[in-house]
């Protein structure tokens, strides 16, 4: 989990591409990001038949900090008073720069 300096909805992660020009950004309201990768991904057969090999995925989800609710600076983003609402937004955007 990676925290993520500044507050509101702002760009907090962008993953690219030289060799395909393919750039992924993430913005969004939450205190950080979790980044998962296929490391564990192994001669997986995959769609259309292709072998996924390790390192061929990579996720991320933002959210708040996972032990928030230890942490008083943090604890009333994750705990809530019974019937009141939570609200977070994430936007990814997939763009391609064919100079790489």
């Amino acid at each position: 989990f990676y925290m993520v300096d500044g507050e509101g909805f702002r760009k907090i992660a962008t993953l690219s591409s030289p060799e395909s020009g393919l750039c992924l950004t993430c913005s969004s309201d939450a205190d950080g990001i979790l980044v998962y990768t296929g490391n564990g991904i192994s001669n997986r057969l995959g769609k259309q038949g292709i072998i996924y090999q390790r390192n061929w995925g990579v996720c991320l989800e933002t959210g708040q900090l996972p032990n928030a609710v230890n942490l008083p600076a943090y604890r009333d983003r994750v705990v809530r008073q019974p019937g009141t609402g939570y609200h977070s937004a994430t936007e990814f955007v997939v763009s391609h720069d064919p100079r790489g």
